[in-house]
């Protein structure tokens, strides 16, 4: 892979659940990102596979 178009896909991927994140949020305020949020690395890497 290039590391711009992983980069790229990471980015697209961490947006997509950012919204799920507000979506599920009872409030309107965006929830802070915590470790909770983050991918692990096997999380990622299978991302980027599909």
């Amino acid at each position: 892979y290039d590391i711009n178009d992983l980069v790229e896909r990471l980015q697209q991927h961490i947006s997509v659940l950012e919204t799920k994140l507000v979506q599920n949020s009872d409030s309107d305020v965006v929830p802070k990102r915590d470790a909770s949020t983050l991918l692990s690395y096997e999380e990622l890497v299978d991302c980027i596979h599909r």
